[in-house]
Parts: structure tokens; C-alpha cells; sequence
């Protein structure tokens, strides 16, 4: 499955019209559950990445297997920032939250996998780790500085010496 965008209209279905009608009665709500749907968005990326796994380049892209934990997040705390709110919140939709909740600490621990994006960014680094194909990184040593010994500067001490071109 691709990773996609998830939009406000896309989140926004998952209340029913009654529910869709008492949020609308209260001033700036859809402003809120935009700023809300984002930071939740944010948090999974960043658990994706904790997780140690490869992220989308674009910022806004998650896991389309992710948009319903994403969804039953931001609803909650958008829920519990109205003042009407309230009644709208029930134990299914708690449970959904914390189920939800429990995904997002499982990915960051790296124990729950993530699929892998299309345009994928390197996932962090393993940091002081040696580089494992040296490309002369390193000094070269001199000819005899591996033996230690400075008393026979060539190989050959009895050899012809070395002629000019």
C-alpha cells in the first residue's frame, strides 16, 4: 500500500451527521481539527523514524495502514478541546484512542513494522559507526614502518641500488 496525504474531509467522515452539525455550531472547530490532524501526523512520522524505519520526502505522506489510528488520535483530542465536545466522547472511542496510542509506542520502539514509502529518505544513522569499504580514509603506511625496523631502509640491503631513468 502507497503512503498518502490524509486530509481534513477524509477525517472529518468519520463523524456522523448529527456529530458533523454540533461541531459546526461551535466557532473555529474545522481550523482546529486541521491543526490537530497535522500534529498527530507529525507524531506518527516521528515515531516512524525513532522506529528507525524509511520515511516518505514528503512531510505530509504516512502509511495509508496508518490513517485510521491517525484518524481515531486526532479525533479524540479534538473532541476533548471542545467545549461541547465532551458528550461525544464514549468508551469506544476512548479504546480506540488508546489502541491507537499503543501502535504509535510500538513503532517507535522499532517492534511494530512500517511499510515501506516509494521515495524513501535513509533512515537515521548509526552513529560512531566505522565506515565498512575504506577508500584510503586512513593513512597509508610508509614502506618498513609495518616491521618497525629502521636499520635496513629496502628489502634487499645487498641489492644493486636504484638507477635513475
Amino acid at each position: 500500500m502507497p503512503w498518502t496525504s490524509l486530509s481534513v474531509y477524509d477525517a472529518l467522515t468519520e463523524f456522523n451527521s448529527a456529530e458533523k452539525a454540533q461541531i459546526d455550531t461551535q466557532t473555529g472547530a474545522a481550523g482546529n481539527f486541521a491543526i490537530i490532524l497535522a500534529r498527530v501526523v507529525a507524531e506518527l512520522r516521528g515515531d516512524i523514524r525513532a522506529g528507525n524505519f524509511a520515511l516518505d520526502s514528503n512531510p505530509a505522506l504516512i502509511p495509508d495502514a496508518l490513517h485510521a489510528s491517525v484518524i481515531h488520535i486526532a479525533r479524540w483530542r479534538f473532541l476533548n478541546s471542545l467545549p461541547l465536545g465532551k458528550e461525544l466522547l464514549n468508551a469506544e472511542r476512548r479504546q480506540a484512542h488508546d489502541l491507537a496510542l499503543e501502535k504509535f509506542r510500538l513503532i517507535a520502539a522499532g517492534k511494530h513494522q512500517v511499510e515501506a514509502p516509494y521515495n524513501a529518505t535513509a533512515p537515521a544513522a548509526n552513529w560512531n559507526a566505522e565506515n565498512k569499504i575504506l577508500g584510503r580514509l586512513h593513512p597509508v603506511p610508509r614502506p618498513g614502518a609495518e616491521s618497525g625496523s629502521t636499520t635496513a631502509p629496502y628489502a634487499n640491503p645487498n641489492g644493486p641500488a636504484d638507477q635513475g631513468l
